[in-house]
């Protein structure tokens, strides 16, 4: 592999946990309590930070302590909004407050909703990495869901080949026939386009565009909170001015970021 390739891949790492973080004592109930609000609690762990945002890329902007009183406003993943008896409104992780959670027995509530929002997400960014023609080759991908069953998904990618660079653009029509299980298989068809342009003159190789078309299969795995794993594989027909089709193989894995 390329040694520029494999400078590439921390930085695609980073960029898609970037954009992931950005989407990516007791607890009782207070006999005092006049109204009785099921939603305010008392943090039972040694402190609480709160964040701007539901995610770790966001800043933290206030620290409260324990034996305090917050209201859980909404969750999102992961991640609980919160308002203090100050006034303050912000976003805590739910590994933070998991001695308070599981006090009032919302922890398990909670982890059985981080998996329905798999179920019911909309979005996912991620990279792909593996083997095209022979070849390596990195790529980053976004996907927006159609219904229950289908997704849209659009992909870059770059191969480093011996004497060429080739650049790889796709739409793929994404088939999740299981798509009620966690861990399943799905199906694509798509089409696209591949640039290959000679890195060494004196091949005599000249920058070729070219349409391509592709169909693969997958299987595809929720890890945890808002994260997903993949691994596929593809076949290209590679069509030239005189249609002929040079079938091209990809094998790959790959990671992503719902939300």
């Amino acid at each position: 592999m390329s040694i520029n390739y494999l400078k590439k891949i921390p930085m695609l790492v980073f960029g898609l946990i970037l954009i992931g973080g950005f989407a990516s004592g007791n607890l009782y109930a207070d006999e005092n309590e006049p109204d009785n609000d099921p939603t305010r609690v008392l943090v039972a762990d040694p402190f609480m930070e709160l964040r701007t945002g539901p995610g770790r890329g966001f800043p933290v902007f206030y620290v409260e302590e324990r034996g305090k009183w917050v209201r859980l406003l909404k969750r999102k993943t992961s991640w609980y909004k919160v308002e203090l008896d100050n006034g303050q409104v912000g976003w805590v992780d739910m590994d933070q407050i998991s001695k308070t959670l599981l006090a009032v027995g919302l922890e398990r509530t909670l982890s059985d909703s981080v998996a329905d929002d798999f179920f019911n997400r909309k979005n996912e960014v991620g990279f792909v990495w593996g083997s095209h023609a022979g070849f390596s080759f990195i790529g980053i991908s976004a996907a927006r869901k159609l219904g229950d069953k289908f997704s849209l998904k659009v992909e870059y990618a770059e191969v480093a080949e011996v004497f060429s660079t080739s650049k790889l653009f796709n739409l793929n029509l994404v088939s999740h026939p299981f798509a009620e299980w966690t861990f399943s298989p799905y199906f694509e068809l798509g089409v696209g386009k591949k640039i290959v342009t000679p890195i060494r003159s004196q091949v005599g190789q000249e920058r070729t565009d070219t349409i391509t078309a592709n169909v693969g299969f997958g299987l595809r795995a929720y890890v945890t909170k808002n994260f997903v794993a993949r691994i596929y594989y593809r076949r290209y027909a590679w069509f030239f001015d005189d249609f002929d089709t040079h079938p091209i193989d990809e094998f790959a894995f790959g990671a992503a970021f719902f939300f």
